[in-house]
């Protein structure tokens, strides 16, 4: 007999910090992070609208586009020779009006900045694992009594498929008792574990990443087949956890995986029984406390 799956039914909304601007930090301005700076740009612009919050954002990518990035990426013939983060931050801050900068360099924990009712959500749409760590290390510390400022969604897709995920986290050590306001009946989810606690594979490197191959982004995609439009429809997830964490503070999903070719799209949501398996903690009963 098939299980009803109730956990959406069971999952409480996400609630963030007070917060008085939003940043965001877009790291990989390739494939799917092409795709996702305009769908920030116009996000940014609803927030100031709707709301008496600032926003700004901040696109890190040392790269330079190559004609092999153009039928995969956000770029033209004519900006090849430029660099990505370059490009696509004057593009979208000039075209909107929002406060975009660029890094044209590796991304580094330096980059992001804590200050006082300041939310930060990094964006990671990067190929490779040292940049994944570098994200990770932004959310090495604990939230007990407080909530997190800085949050990680990292994006991805897969070689050989047109299949993808996205996945939120706030810190790499998680806990239930610092998920939930009550643990035996919860109202909000205050917390949620970093895509490499969730995922450790992320900061596994690939053969590809090895010193010894000569092998660009572009060139391991087209080695790989990979889909045609995958990034886009990631970015287009991905934009979409941004609206509900941000604007509508309606989110009450953590990650979202899907696959073309079947049709398939599931996600884990915000409930006890969805996060319980990223801890040691057991739950013993919704009546009883939880054992550590």
């Amino acid at each position: 007999m098939m299980k009803l799956d109730l956990s959406f039914a069971h999952s409480v909304p996400l609630m963030l910090p007070a917060h008085n601007h939003v940043e965001f930090i877009i790291v990989g301005a390739g494939g799917t992070g092409g795709f996702l700076i305009p769908s920030v740009a116009r996000l940014m612009l609803e927030i100031e609208a709707n709301s008496n919050k600032t926003t700004s954002c901040i696109v890190v990518d040392p790269d330079i586009i190559e004609p092999k990035n153009i039928p995969r990426q956000n770029f033209q013939q004519s900006e090849i020779g430029l660099h990505k983060a370059e490009v696509l931050a004057a593009r979208y801050s000039l075209g909107l009006g929002v406060v975009i900068r660029a890094i044209a360099k590796p991304f580094t924990k330096k980059i992001v900045s804590t200050k006082w009712r300041k939310l930060t959500v990094i964006i990671g749409c990067v190929d490779n694992a040292a940049a994944r760590a570098e994200i990770s290390n932004c959310l090495d510390q604990t939230y007990s009594g407080s909530l997190p400022q800085i949050w990680w969604l990292d994006c991805g897709n897969h070689t050989n498929s047109s299949s993808g995920q996205v996945v939120l986290g706030s810190t790499n050590q998680f806990t239930l008792a610092d998920a939930f306001d009550n643990l035996q009946k919860p109202n909000f989810c205050f917390n949620l574990p970093s895509p490499s606690r969730q995922h450790p594979e992320l900061l596994t490197p690939l053969p590809e990443e090895s010193n010894s191959t000569s092998l660009s982004c572009a060139e391991i995609q087209a080695r790989n087949r990979q889909s045609l439009f995958v990034n886009q429809q990631v970015a287009v997830i991905a934009a979409e956890y941004l609206l509900a964490l941000t604007l509508t503070r309606s989110l009450r999903k953590f990650a979202t995986y899907f696959h073309n070719t079947t049709g398939s799209c599931r996600s884990l949501y915000t409930c006890m029984d969805s996060l319980q398996k990223f801890t040691d903690e057991e739950i013993i009963s919704p009546s009883r406390s939880i054992l550590v």
